[in-house]
């Protein structure tokens, strides 16, 4: 911003437009160790690394959270019905441990910031693994999405924004 004297607002115009170039961008530090990676992507890309190595149940729930509304992602979404719960539980608090996410205050949920979401995807695209999570993503929203009826809107105010998400991220 400084450099390009560029405003806040031009600068989020900016982002919104050209967002991967941005966060791939080398950025100075001179606290950080010569020879390091420099920008955004290439640091959040390592951790990613690290945390596929660690658990791929954690690194299959960072690829589907990626494609959710990452404002408020509910805990119960992301259990698979055919696992166990400490298995999400020990995957989830992987992803906690990097903080890649964080946990709603009194909510059973988590947020996942915009820029890990970019990045998520840019590493699976980067491993052609991009089109399977969102069609994951899609597939796991068709089958928690209720009927629709009156009784069942409570759940689909809650599951909406995951949807129109994922609508959004495809276009």
């Amino acid at each position: 911003i400084r450099a390009n004297r560029v405003t806040i607002k031009e600068y989020l115009d900016l982002f919104r437009t050209d967002e991967r170039e941005l966060l791939s961008e080398a950025f100075e530090d001179p606290w950080r160790y010569f020879g390091s990676k420099s920008s955004v992507l290439a640091t959040l890309k390592l951790t990613f690394n690290a945390i596929a190595a660690a658990s791929p149940q954690a690194k299959e729930l960072l690829s589907l959270m990626a494609f959710l509304d990452g404002d408020s992602i509910p805990k119960e979404l992301l259990r698979n019905e055919s696992d166990r719960a400490i298995n999400t539980t020990r995957a989830l608090g992987t992803l906690l441990s990097f903080s890649v996410i964080v946990p709603v205050p009194h909510k059973s949920s988590y947020q996942m910031h915009r820029i890990v979401q970019i990045s998520v995807w840019d590493w699976l695209e980067e491993n052609r693994q991009r089109l399977a999570y969102e069609e994951k993503a899609l597939f796991l929203l068709n089958e928690r999405f209720p009927s629709g009826e009156y009784e069942t809107w409570k759940c689909c105010s809650v599951l909406l924004p995951h949807l129109e998400a994922l609508l959004r991220y495809r276009d």
